[in-house]
């Protein structure tokens, strides 16, 4: 617990004195937990929040996942998947720099799949591209031909990312001069600096390059 501590969250209450509560709503359930448990070092009741707009914002400002919403006048249904329970996700976006582009599968085998993109670092001599992922959703066939013809013009054999992308990723990688700009939806940073959940917006035409660094 001195290294890491660690603490149990009680968020719901499904029986008591030997009587299944499970059939109640959770606005019943809520306050016989709140009752029944004594904070403590090791356990607690989280406080629940009314404004789910306001709680979402904050938990973008912490670089958390997302909040868990639930209907007051919900049951709890064990062992089912109830549309009365939601997983509200934190989706971030800003601009990358492509690359180089990853290839397709099936229909689009030997034509662009995926952007491979980057940001800039400027805390580095030469302010170098970092490689942050691959963006292999919301595109268009369409759009993803439009890049492919676009790309064409930039190709080159340099790796623009320093360090390179993972040897997996860099092994059936075309690269391309880091000249074209793209806005991109994502969940969350990785630890290892990784986009997650990646998709793509639109291109941004009125963005520097250079000047593309993570926010």
């Amino acid at each position: 617990m001195h290294d890491v501590p660690v603490q149990l969250a009680l968020f719901d209450l499904l029986w008591l004195d030997g009587n299944d509560i499970c059939p109640l709503p959770w606005r019943d359930r809520r306050p016989l937990l709140e009752q029944l448990v004594e904070t403590t070092p090791v356990w607690r009741v989280p406080v629940v929040h009314d404004d789910g707009p306001a709680l979402l914002e904050i938990a973008d400002q912490r670089g958390l996942e997302g909040v868990m919403a639930k209907r007051t006048d919900s049951p709890y249904l064990p062992g089912k998947r109830s549309p009365a329970w939601r997983k509200v996700k934190v989706r971030r976006h800003q601009e990358f720099v492509v690359g180089g582009w990853w290839p397709g599968e099936k229909g689009r085998e030997g034509h662009l799949g995926s952007l491979i993109v980057g940001v800039h670092d400027p805390s580095a001599p030469g302010n170098p591209l970092r490689f942050t992922g691959k963006v292999g959703t919301g595109f268009t066939a369409a759009t993803l031909s439009d890049y492919e013809r676009l790309l064409a013009g930039l190709a080159t054999d340099a790796c623009p990312f320093d360090p390179p992308p993972p040897p997996a990723i860099a092994r059936h990688a075309h690269w391309v001069r880091p000249e074209v700009v793209v806005e991109v939806e994502f969940g969350e940073w990785t630890s290892d600096g990784v986009l997650r959940h990646p998709s793509h917006i639109g291109r941004r035409i009125d963005k520097d390059p250079a000047e593309v660094v993570r926010e």
